[in-house]
């Protein structure tokens, strides 16, 4: 759903020039507001070129540039300056000395600019869902890849906390990294196995749409973690947990950057946030949000559009509020709802009645 700062965000602000000749961008009070910006901040943001026109990622938000801003780059470096009373961005001096003319995009740059902002998981849904998974493990048990594969799925019946976290380093998240180090990374992770899978499918002449559109997605999240670090000094690691016996689990793992007034404002101010999407049937998903912070106080809401699944949940509210103690967390509050998250938000939808347990 829009609101009127979302809004705000997806107007162009002006182009100006400032010192030096220098092209920048001021901003409307209310769009300086949106994205929590203050004097003298250099942020990091990435420059997505679409269709419509180029936008700036900041964390979470955009912000739609004016034609010529930042041209024929990806990554730019800003510096927040108030002129006249206004707030205006401007390349700082080592970006703007690198600033070029418009080029013809290769096919790199052009993927790029494809996933950026495009996080989605229809693929990934569709490919990990235990069934294909199994098609899949069958169809290539003779190769190193379906082995791979194979070792690399988990059970939700046996579920441990190392397993989670190795999941985490076999996401693919870290995968150019690891190869830019040297590190061996053949058949360690999703989205090497997925690779590997797509061309030995491509050589025996089979569609291979499928996992590419699965690998998009893998993409498309990694893009996702580095636009938040780089937008907003926030944290934000986003994965999927492929399973033998349930539907995959989408999950991310955040924290927001240190700030010493910010947390003088906000007393119970989340520091830590751990977000799950469970795809149940069709297009029917649940959602989960835990927000942790610094005296290990947890408020646990979750979506369950499902009608058995939110009885079981009602059902097994006691037992969870217990887990949790037993894991050494104070408990601020548990929320179902009987509906479907809209666009993984973490908040309640205004005026709308759900089951909540205070402890």
């Amino acid at each position: 759903m829009l609101t009127s700062e979302s809004v705000n965000l997806q107007t162009r602000p002006n182009l100006v020039y400032v010192e030096g000749g220098t092209s920048a961008l001021r901003l409307a009070p209310e769009q300086a507001r949106g994205l929590g910006l203050r004097e003298g901040q250099v942020i990091n943001a990435l420059v997505a070129n679409r269709p419509d026109g180029s936008v700036l990622l900041l964390g979470a938000k955009s912000l739609a540039l004016p034609p010529g801003f930042a041209a024929g780059q990806t990554a730019v470096s800003l510096l927040v300056s108030l002129v006249g009373g206004q707030i205006v961005l401007s390349l700082t001096e080592r970006q703007a000395s690198t600033q070029t003319k418009p080029r013809a995009q290769g096919a790199p740059q052009q993927r790029f600019n494809r996933l950026l902002g495009q996080t989605g998981s229809f693929h990934l849904s569709r490919q990990l869902n235990p069934d294909n998974l199994s098609r899949l493990i069958e169809q290539f048990a003779d190769s190193k890849e379906g082995q791979s594969l194979r070792q690399l799925i988990l059970s939700g019946h046996s579920l441990l906390p190392e397993q989670v976290k190795r999941a985490m380093e076999n996401s693919g998240l870290f995968l150019e990294n690891q190869l830019k180090s040297g590190q061996s990374i053949e058949g360690t992770s999703l989205k090497s196995i997925l690779l590997a899978i797509q061309r030995l499918m491509r050589s025996r002449q089979m569609d291979a749409s499928g996992i590419g559109g699965a690998i998009d997605e893998l993409e498309a999240r990694q893009l996702d973690s580095l636009s938040s670090l780089l937008g907003s000094r926030t944290l934000n690691l986003s994965w999927v947990l492929p399973f033998t016996d349930q539907m995959p689990v989408f999950l991310s793992l955040g924290k927001k950057a240190e700030d010493e007034k910010e947390e003088q404002k906000a007393g119970e101010r989340s520091n830590w946030y751990v977000d799950l999407e469970i795809p149940v049937k069709n297009e029917v998903r649940c959602g989960a949000n835990l927000e942790f912070n610094k005296e290990n106080q947890v408020k646990v809401t979750a979506w369950i559009p499902h009608k058995e699944l939110f009885s079981l949940a009602v059902e097994h509210k006691l037992k969870l509020t217990d887990l949790l103690k037993q894991a050494g967390l104070a408990v601020l509050g548990i929320q179902f709802y009987p509906t479907q998250r809209a666009q993984k938000e973490s908040s309640i939808p205004p005026g709308f009645k759900g089951l909540e347990v205070s402890a």
